[in-house]
């Protein structure tokens, strides 16, 4: 696909305590898919980045590092494949899209274009007490898109049997951070630990206008949704390390978030088919104040226990949580100003890490549950949109097998195998989305990674080979578990074969990856009042040559 990526990378002293640390890459990609409408491949890649970073060490107890990069991204946007029901209304909706899944018939390409900025300041002092750290960081990230939801070519007239949603958005955002924290040692290092403090501040101006091409004039037109939100985050936090015997340790950690997003969020009509156009979801024009504060208290204790050198076991109970907040946009003020609130999780982890025969054999193995209550569930309702709200409570338990083996010398076997149980265990009263009993997303019961390596010198280099098979079983992109939702299971093969100079200097590598060439989904989006299935997959079978070398 035409792939041509560089990536460059120095680090130079400029003074005995002076250093610089910088790099450039660039990848440009043509598309793996094929606009029939517009006659342009799509889903292509264009991004660039520099980053540089100075280092200054005015004495052994003093450190500052300034860094910055730069990201820019300017591509064409990646329309969905769209897999139509043909037995629906005699076809009609069908009219014009290609089966093909590497085709697609939207009447625009879309795009999508980024420019992120960071800047870092970081100061490292060695203190009687411990490492004090500061870091102050600043980003600033420009974001723009444009989506054909249905990858159609638009019917021309009323009542149209293609229908299109275009969506439109341009992001401004704006972040402040800072954290300070201390490390620490003491009691001849049997106490380790570190404490610090966390503030982050966020300014996010978005509108998303959508553009909706539906079968009827009364529904059609063109709404826009613009949100301006301030987000604060200001935590504390701990964690110590305790050695109660020379092989056991015990660590005891917490944190403490308080958290608020304060917003105004409006929707209106832009222009409609008719003057009394209402384009979903917008139900009537609004403009609204939305406030909400939350705060979460996260802690964790965990034992390590060295059985011998070669084995250790552990054990983990952890809580964590996910942020609430409102709406990416809702068809009326009443929505649009109801938060969802923040999902928490307690987790607990069991495991073991073991080396054997000489260290020729490692396995590890750890088994875990993870308990949710207020989960987070986000459901694509048609001509509602993305309603994210907390409708339950949710259960993972699952057990994880990793190894590394050399069987021989210049040969490496290593390979992993997890198993997932995950379910809906209880549903909020209050809750319009939710379903007992159905497995969460994205979580495929049984995942397998198998590798073998192959290293050996020849003659004025090293030469490497690498197999990889990945196994995937099926699993569910939506929470109500219907088979138009399901991506099934599937098998990946990627290779990689490189010659290398003994000092390392140099290296050429031939590779490949998805070489069976499976068609696997990004994620899936059933609308089905029309009977269509909108998908956009994952990279097909690609194979390219690299060039690296370094002094």
């Amino acid at each position: 696909y035409n792939l041509i990526g560089a990536n460059a990378q120095v680090n130079v002293p400029l003074a005995d305590n002076l250093f610089f640390a910088g790099g450039v890459s660039s990848k440009n990609r043509s598309g793996y898919e094929f606009n029939e409408t517009t006659g342009n491949r799509v889903n292509d890649e264009h991004v660039s980045t520099v980053q540089g970073q100075l280092r200054f060490v005015p004495s052994n107890d003093l450190e500052f590092i300034l860094a910055a990069d730069y990201t820019h991204q300017d591509q064409k946007g990646n329309p969905r494949h769209n897999i139509c029901d043909d037995s629906l209304a005699g076809g009609v909706h069908c009219v014009g899209v290609n089966p093909d899944p590497r085709v697609v018939d939207a009447y625009t390409d879309g795009y999508l274009r980024r420019d992120l900025s960071d800047v870092r300041a970081e100061v490292n002092w060695t203190t009687p007490l411990g490492t004090v750290t500061s870091i102050t960081a600043y980003r600033d990230t420009r974001l723009g898109t444009l989506t054909p939801f249905f990858s159609n070519p638009i019917s021309p007239s009323y009542p149209r049997s293609q229908i299109e949603s275009t969506e439109v958005d341009a992001e401004k955002n704006k972040q402040v951070s800072e954290e300070l924290r201390l490390g620490f040692d003491a009691m001849d290092q049997r106490l380790t630990g570190v404490a610090g403090f966390y503030f982050l501040h966020e300014n996010n101006n978005r509108t998303e206008t959508l553009i909706q091409d539906f079968p009827l004039a009364s529904i059609s037109g063109t709404a826009a949704y613009p949100q301006h939100l301030n987000s604060r985050s200001v935590a504390i936090f701990g964690q110590a390390n305790y050695k109660i015997f020379e092989s056991l340790t015990a660590t005891f950690g917490a944190r403490m978030t308080w958290e608020n997003k304060d917003g105004e969020f409006a929707g209106f009509l832009v222009s409609g088919a008719t003057p009394t156009s209402l384009p979903p979801p917008l139900a009537a024009d609004y403009d609204v104040h939305a406030s909400k504060s939350w705060n979460a208290f996260t802690p964790k204790a965990a034992l390590e226990w060295q059985v011998t050198d070669d084995a250790m076991t552990y054990f983990s109970a952890s809580r964590g949580f996910k942020s609430g907040g409102f709406q990416g946009i809702a068809g009326s003020g009443v929505s649009q100003r109801t938060p969802y609130d923040p999902e928490y999780a307690w987790s607990f982890e069991l495991g073991a890490k073991t080396r054997w025969l000489d260290n020729r054999v490692q396995l590890n193995g750890d088994i875990f549950q993870t308990n949710y209550s207020g989960l987070q569930i986000s459901q694509l309702i048609p001509l509602v949109g993305l309603v994210i709200g907390n409708a339950a409570e949710a259960r993972i338990r699952g057990a994880e097998l990793e190894f590394v083996v050399v069987p021989f010398r210049h040969w490496q076997v290593d390979g992993s195998y997890t198993y997932l149980d995950t379910n809906i265990t209880k549903c909020d009263p209050a809750a319009s989305i939710c379903h007992v009993g159905n497995e969460l997303t994205r979580a495929p019961k049984n995942k397998i990674n198998f590798g073998v390596q192959f290293d050996e010198e020849v003659g004025f280099g090293v030469l490497s080979a690498r197999l990889d098979y990945l196994y995937t079983s099926k699993y569910y992109f939506e929470i109500t578990n219907i088979p138009t939702q399901t991506q099934n299971g599937y098998s990946m093969v990627d290779g990689r074969i490189a010659i290398s100079s003994l000092d390392d200097h140099w290296e050429l590598a031939l590779w490949g990856k998805n070489l069976n060439d499976q068609l696997v989904a990004n994620y899936i989006t059933a609308f089905a009042p029309f009977g269509e299935v909108l998908v956009p997959y994952a990279p097909p079978r690609t194979f390219g040559v690299t060039l690296s070398f370094k002094n």
